[in-house]
């Protein structure tokens, strides 16, 4: 549920204030991710006003995540 949130928190910064709202998700977990250890969030832009995000921890993929937006 955190990398969920992770993710439509960074497409939301990724839209700028006025951006595109997140309104679906199409997620993949690969691995859990540790409490103790930093994971770290990417953004890409997917086509049109979806984006990319994946979340790693280590040299891992921990999360990928397709966030569909709707107009702001």
């Amino acid at each position: 549920m955190l990398l969920l949130a992770a993710a439509r928190q960074a497409a939301r910064a990724h839209g700028g204030p006025d951006g595109p709202v997140p309104a679906s998700f199409h997620a993949a977990f690969h691995q859990f991710t540790e409490v103790d250890g930093p994971v770290w969030i990417e953004v890409s832009g997917a086509g049109g006003a979806d984006v990319q995000v994946v979340a790693g921890q280590g040299e891992s993929v921990a999360f990928g995540c397709r966030v569909g937006a709707a107009a702001g």
